[in-house]
């Protein structure tokens, strides 16, 4: 054999890799404590079908939520909230501009 060959006895495919979901989830806990909401008010809005929550994925029993939905969701509530077409925050973005105008709401 040549040094510098691969025989055929030696694997050279590396080990195929899951591609990583587009949706980044967040479990239920940690987006209650990131918003600091209770259980029941996750439970509440999971619940209100006029609210357009969005629906976690079950993995294992537990709930996780799509980031990306949850915060536009957040934005989308406290603009309606507001009378503004759009959250204009340029200093913050992303879950915590939702986080911040969510806690304007009271």
């Amino acid at each position: 054999m040549r040094k510098g060959t691969a025989s055929s006895s030696e694997k050279t495919d590396l080990p195929h890799t899951p591609k990583p979901d587009a949706t980044e989830l967040i479990p239920g806990p940690k987006l209650r404590a990131k918003l600091g909401i209770s259980a029941v008010t996750l439970w509440r809005w999971r619940h209100d079908e006029m609210s357009g929550f969005p629906a976690p994925k079950v993995i294992n029993g537990r709930l996780y939520f799509p980031l990306d939905a949850v915060t536009a969701w957040l934005a989308a509530r406290c603009c309606e909230q507001w009378g503004v077409s759009a959250c204009s925050c340029p200093a913050i973005t992303g879950a915590d501009q939702a986080r911040v105008h969510f806690r304007r709401l009271g």
